[in-house]
């Protein structure tokens, strides 16, 4: 899909896996934004429908307008040696 698309900037919410699509969409080249879900824009009080289109739609339009708020994302090592370490540290307990 983004091979036929194109796109100038992939734009996602975080998530489980956005460590791993981060870093697919890198080392395909694309421009990459992880965007922040808990900023006011996306708060359920302020949102009246809730739907995975209506989110991509806002997030195409926060983007455009530069009013996201993004994520970091540290490095595929750092995130592999947090996980070990909550894997050693259960151990522990």
């Amino acid at each position: 899909m983004l091979y036929e698309t194109q796109p100038d900037k992939v734009v996602f919410e975080t998530g489980t896996i956005c460590g791993q699509i981060h870093d697919l969409c890198q080392q395909l080249g694309y421009s990459v934004l992880v965007a922040n879900p808990s900023a006011d824009a996306w708060q359920w009080k302020n949102v009246k429908c809730k739907t995975d289109k209506d989110d991509a739609l806002k997030l195409a339009k926060l983007t455009a307008l530069e009013q996201i708020k993004p994520v970091y994302i540290s490095s595929p090592e750092t995130r592999q040696h947090k996980r070990l370490m909550k894997y050693r540290k259960g151990f522990n307990q």
